[in-house]
């Protein structure tokens, strides 16, 4: 299988990176074109598939609701009118009766009961989580458990272009090479076992 092989297969033509994977390679391309292949018929803007930070077509619809005179979204109790349904959603609160939860000891609020009990871990100094291998102490269970990777000695994140492994996404982001900066999304899809990408 290519993807657990260490030669890699496919080649830019332009800067001669290599790739595990032809699909990567062919992401890698686009960052080569200055043609971009989604444009708006309203003003200047336009995209171009580059990854996952902006850029399909997804990108363009919505940004093409900033120029439709009607606004979608309606509320039913006053006026108010939005082009995206989240904005809708939070303005609805403003009719609610929902309860909001809020902290004894600053301006934080929450409709979630749950959001307020983690917020209020923020004005204490007690640290509940320990860790077993050493004296790390922390308030979130998910900071113990991003900790506990630093005492695994299995990397889950691998850099395509080297041996470079890390259990952090931030490290593996910063982790550069001379010609090309390391595509995370590239990574992920190299390292998901084929057993679960079928699924």
């Amino acid at each position: 299988m290519v993807i657990h092989s260490k030669i890699k297969l496919f080649t830019c033509s332009i800067c001669n990176n290599e790739f595990y994977r032809k699909d990567t390679l062919k992401l890698h391309m686009l960052t080569h074109s200055a043609k971009k292949l989604f444009k708006c018929s309203d003003c200047d803007y336009s995209c171009s598939h580059k990854g996952f930070d902006c850029n399909r077509i997804d990108s363009l619809k919505l940004h093409m609701l900033k120029h439709n005179p009607e606004k979608l979204f309606k509320c039913t109790e006053c006026d108010y009118r939005c082009n995206q349904k989240r904005q809708l959603k939070v303005h609805m609160f403003k009719h609610s009766d929902t309860k909001l939860y809020k902290c004894s000891q600053c301006d934080f609020s929450s409709i979630y009961n749950g959001s307020l009990r983690n917020h209020k871990l923020s004005h204490s100094n007690t640290k509940i989580f320990k860790c077993s291998s050493c004296d790390y102490e922390c308030k979130r269970k998910s900071k113990l458990l991003d900790h506990m990777l630093v005492h695994s000695d299995t990397k889950l994140l691998k850099c395509t272009e080297c041996t470079y492994e890390s259990n952090y996404k931030s490290n593996l982001k910063v982790h550069t090479h001379p010609i090309r900066k390391l595509n995370y999304s590239d990574v992920l899809i190299a390292n998901i076992p084929a057993s679960k990408k079928a699924t």
